[in-house]
């Protein structure tokens, strides 16, 4: 019987060779993370990471204000376009982790789950 990686609840799907996230814990959260997706052996798309090179090469995107992704590791399945990121430490990111910039008024990564509201 396999079990949420998130919950620990048994899921009724013998048959299945992956780790996976139940129903009640999706509907709770329908993002999954970086560890999540690796654990499930599930790849964000290549769509995801050209938004955000599309960004950094029109200078909306600055490596200084994420350091964490002066160098990324990007590995594509040329069958589907799926990929996966991997910051320069070779920990696997999510898009939105790549895509996030450091500024004021968010001053933490969205990975730590800390959302700041903007106030003067």
């Amino acid at each position: 019987m396999l079990k949420c990686i998130r919950c620990n609840k048994q899921i009724p799907n013998p048959n299945h060779p992956l780790n996976l996230v139940c129903k009640n814990c999706l509907e709770s959260n329908p993002n999954l993370t970086a560890k999540e997706k690796s654990e499930m052996n599930s790849w964000d798309h290549i769509d995801s990471f050209l938004d955000v090179y599309k960004r950094m090469k029109e200078g909306k995107w600055d490596w200084f204000r994420n350091s964490e992704c002066k160098y990324v590791e990007l590995r594509i399945d040329m069958r589907d376009g799926g990929c996966i990121i991997r910051n320069g430490e070779g920990k696997r990111i999510n898009p939105e982790e790549l895509a996030w910039q450091y500024s004021n008024l968010t001053p933490d990564p969205p990975k730590y789950g800390v959302q700041f509201d903007a106030k003067d």
